[in-house]
Formats: C-alpha cells, sequence, structure tokens
C-alpha cells in the first residue's frame, strides 16, 4: 500500500510536536517547581490504521517522558489528553498530511 509508505514519515513527526505541547502544558499547569511527574491519562477513539499508529506512538511518548505518569481512573488532578475521533489525511504532493484533534482537561471527583 503506497499510503502507509508515505505515512510513516509523517507519524514520526507528529508525536515531537504533540509531546511539545503537552509539555508546555505540564509546565503552566505546575505552580511549583517540584520534580513531580504529571499524571496524565491519554484517551483515544480511532479504531483505524493510522489513528491507532499515532495513539501507540502518542503513549509511549508520554510513558519514556520524565514529565508524565500515565494513569487511569480519573484521579483527582490528573491531565486528560483525548483525540476523540479517527484522524483524518489528505494528499499533499508526495507526502501525507494527518490532521487531527485533541482535547485538554483535568479529572474531578464527579461520577
Amino acid at each position: 500500500m503506497e499510503f502507509w509508505r508515505h505515512a510513516e514519515p509523517v507519524m514520526a513527526k507528529i508525536p515531537r510536536a504533540f509531546l511539545g505541547l503537552l509539555i508546555t502544558m505540564a509546565t503552566c499547569t505546575s505552580l511549583s517547581a517540584s520534580a513531580q511527574r504529571t499524571l496524565v491519562e491519554f484517551w483515544h477513539t480511532g479504531d483505524d490504521g493510522l489513528s491507532q499508529k499515532l495513539a501507540d506512538e502518542v503513549e509511549r511518548a508520554f510513558e519514556r517522558s520524565p514529565d508524565f505518569i500515565l494513569s487511569t481512573g480519573r484521579k483527582p488532578g490528573a491531565l486528560i489528553v483525548a483525540i476523540p475521533t479517527n484522524v483524518d489525511w489528505k494528499k499533499i504532493r508526495e507526502r501525507t498530511q494527518v490532521l487531527y484533534q485533541v482535547e485538554f482537561g483535568f479529572a474531578d471527583n464527579k461520577n
């Protein structure tokens, strides 16, 4: 499939830009200069190959990051990062542009 051949380099760049945004957000939300890691829950619903690949890369980036620790269960204060839909893509000359939406929020004790 020629599409995947072009999508691979694009997918390698997306998590870096996405993680840069997350690191900036975590820095802004931190009120102290402590070395505590930020709890983060990563939610995604995409079920196609490209959406799943993006989700896998973002999750791996969170796992490797010294700034975040993956969490579950809506722990109070946890940063919630969600990709609520499948990613979209379009061909631009020889490259594939991947389009996606990200939502940010914080967990609370309310059900």
